[in-house]
């Protein structure tokens, strides 16, 4: 018996330790903790913002960057090429001035240049630019490339947008695209 008693003192400190522990863990974890929350209200758009037309559809909303980008990173949206070779665009410009419209295709598996060209002419109206991409017969099927589009600003800085470069055979393309049109979201 006397030999159970050292034993019996420890295991009753353990058993105190552990629910000092407790205690002071859940004390430290539901303790009110009185926070200022602060509300601002978000500067609204200060880069242009730049849809493509596919079928009487605006699709692939595009951020711009202000700096070139690595090709590898900022490709989040496709456009596909199937009857025509030319990409009608919108840009947003949110009191911006743009100069020129510029592209660059890059041939995703080498990197290498593919086309570089200017758009055609630069239309404005209620603070939409519109214009087309006129893309060579160079693009091969099924092959995907990138499409850097450069905003010239009349302030002589750039804003890139990238998006991926299909040509496809596949028709049926244009009515996937309109059933889905019915889920995005408004602009």
């Amino acid at each position: 018996m006397a030999r159970l008693k050292p034993l019996f003192i420890v295991v009753i400190c353990l058993i105190a330790a552990c629910a000092a522990a407790f205690g002071v863990y859940y004390y430290l974890s539901h303790r009110p903790v009185e926070t200022e929350v602060v509300y601002e209200q978000m500067e609204s758009s200060t880069l242009p913002v730049l849809t493509m037309e596919y079928e009487g559809l605006d699709i692939n909303r595009l951020y711009g960057y202000t700096a070139e980008m690595d090709l590898d990173y900022v490709c989040e949206s496709v456009y596909l090429l199937e009857n025509s070779y030319d990409i009608p665009i919108d840009i947003t410009l949110y009191d911006n001035t743009v100069s020129s419209v510029d592209f660059y295709i890059y041939d995703t598996e080498s990197g290498s240049l593919v086309q570089n060209g200017t758009s055609g002419e630069l239309e404005t109206e209620e603070g939409v630019l519109s214009t087309t991409l006129t893309i060579d017969q160079v693009i091969s099927n099924d092959t995907e490339y990138v499409l850097d589009i450069v905003l010239n600003m009349d302030d002589e800085s750039e804003i890139h947008y990238y998006t991926r470069l299909l040509r496809s055979l596949d028709t049926s393309t244009a009515k996937q695209i309109s059933s889905l049109s019915l889920f995005r979201r408004p602009p």
